[in-house]
């Protein structure tokens, strides 16, 4: 039996085999332009050479009552072969295009050549330079717009969305624009709209969020306590970037960003609007502050949307279900700093963890918890392994679990897909297959797939630290009974209160 050939390597032979073909094809196309080429010379030839048709003449001979019959088709001979030869010099003359310009990647690469020649001829200011049409220095715009520096950040708006739609990545774009906007914001520094734009279109450019960060600051800095600025800087790092290392850092910086608008907005008067404002904030800040593991930030935000009862009953649930989890995650996080803290001082891990939530009592984060048989937020138990000294959640493992399953399933549909329809037999051979699939060019593993299931792409064992349960035949995860929303999310309810 023949082995299975890795199917990025397959689709690798594929694109190798289809270029060879049209490789071969155009062996041929070079043949039968010249046949092409001749056969319309010949039409040409046949329509200057013959005479203007005229009626037969019996008597004549055999070779005059041949050309007096090729006559007739004289004018048809010389338009066919008119066309066919524009056809051909068309063909010619694209082909030499597509020569010298080559496909967009292509003329890319060479511009990016060409561009990096002129620097290390001339300079990089020069080369920059030499990349965009006139940009006025000093005050000339102001002189230009008769003292009317608002008309001259217009015209340099304008200008400036020529290189945004012209070949949008190509060369140092990003440093073009951002030439442009500081112009525009030292000109007009109060036009918010364009400035917030701006970081839109710098954002989309530049992978590397700081950069486009300090052009916010510097709007904010002339725009002090300007709510649009303030949110779009800290929009910046919402979205989850593609290197998971930074995804801690980034939900830091957008929850920084976020708590200064709140400040901003809590020292002016407040209106309804503003106040439901501030509850999105907080309820946003919750999140992030997951993701940051700034647990304590998390909760306490998370809190004030779900006791706030001026908000809405549905974005409280929603909220309540957060705040179960990162004061799940903060418990944890504040037990294994205490358990990591006695194995520095005594050389080995407790054998419980009674002494330390007897410590913890008076702490509010854990109220009401029993040291003799603790529970999480979600009423379930606080599990302790003493060989190892690791606290977890069950509650907050459930909760992770369910993410995980749904990622699992995603999986498994695409496994079938590339099985014919066929089940993975266990999640063993589901396991060797998701590393290279991730593996292949274009499909690496987003954030949320490395956040369900980790870095390593672990499909065979749950978060509760045991293989998941796996139907075969119906090629899915049997989850455990606390994995069921209804189970896990019991006490949400008993929180929100009654509705009123």
């Amino acid at each position: 039996m023949l082995a299975e050939i890795d199917p990025a390597r397959q689709q690798a032979l594929d694109i190798a085999a289809r270029q060879a073909y049209w490789d071969h094809v155009a062996q041929y196309g070079f043949t039968l332009w010249w046949v092409g080429l001749a056969f319309g010379i010949l039409l040409i030839a046949f329509y200057l050479v013959l005479p203007v048709e005229r009626a037969p003449d019996a008597t004549a001979s055999g070779r005059s009552r041949l050309t007096s019959y090729l006559s007739r088709w004289r004018v048809q001979f010389g338009h066919a072969g008119a066309i066919l030869l524009l056809i051909l010099c068309a063909i010619h003359f694209q082909l030499g295009v597509d020569k010298e310009r080559g496909f967009i990647a292509d003329r890319d690469e060479r511009y990016r050549a060409m561009i990096d020649k002129a620097v290390a001829g001339q300079g990089h200011d020069e080369a920059l330079r030499a990349q965009y049409m006139y940009m006025p220095k000093g005050n000339s715009l102001v002189y230009m717009s008769l003292g009317n520096p608002s008309l001259a950040a217009d015209y340099l708006w304008l200008t400036s969305q020529h290189y945004v739609s012209n070949s949008f990545r190509r060369g140092e774009k990003f440093e073009i624009l951002m030439r442009f906007y500081d112009t525009i914001l030292k000109l007009d520094p109060h036009w918010v709209e364009i400035h917030v734009n701006a970081g839109k279109v710098l954002s989309a450019l530049e992978p590397n969020r700081y950069a486009v960060e300090k052009f916010y600051m510097r709007s904010i800095f002339e725009n002090p306590g300007n709510l649009k600025l303030l949110y779009e800087a800290g929009r910046l790092f919402v979205v989850p970037p593609a290197n998971p290392e930074l995804r801690q850092e980034y939900s830091h910086r957008a929850v920084g960003w976020f708590q200064n608008m709140i400040d901003v907005i809590e020292h002016r008067q407040m209106t309804p609007g503003m106040e439901r404002q501030v509850q999105d904030l907080k309820d946003l800040i919750g999140r992030l502050a997951v993701e940051s593991k700034a647990y304590e930030v998390a909760y306490r935000m998370l809190r004030a949307v779900v006791m706030d009862k001026t908000v809405a009953r549905a974005l409280r649930a929603a909220a309540c279900r957060e705040m179960l989890n990162a004061h799940g995650l903060l418990m944890v996080n504040m037990l294994q700093t205490r358990v990591n803290d006695w194995k520095k001082e005594k050389a080995a891990y407790p054998a419980d963890l009674r002494t330390i939530l007897e410590q913890l009592r008076t702490d509010p984060v854990f109220e009401g918890v029993d040291p003799a048989a603790p529970h999480d937020p979600f009423g379930m138990p606080i599990l302790y392994d003493p060989a190892t000294g690791t606290v977890r959640s069950k509650g907050v493992d459930a909760k992770r679990a369910i993410q995980a399953n749904a990622v699992i399933s995603a999986i498994i549909n695409s496994y079938r897909m590339e099985h014919a329809d066929a089940q993975p037999a266990t999640l063993q051979e589901l396991q060797e297959w998701v590393v290279p699939f991730y593996k292949r060019p274009g499909n690496e593993a987003g954030p949320a797939v490395l956040d369900a299931i980790g870095a390593k792409l672990e499909v065979v064992n749950s978060p509760f630290g045991e293989p998941w349960k796996y139907d075969a035949k119906e090629g899915k995860i049997i989850l455990p009974p606390e994995c069921d929303p209804k189970v896990l999310f019991k006490n949400v309810e008993r929180i929100l209160g009654p509705e009123e």
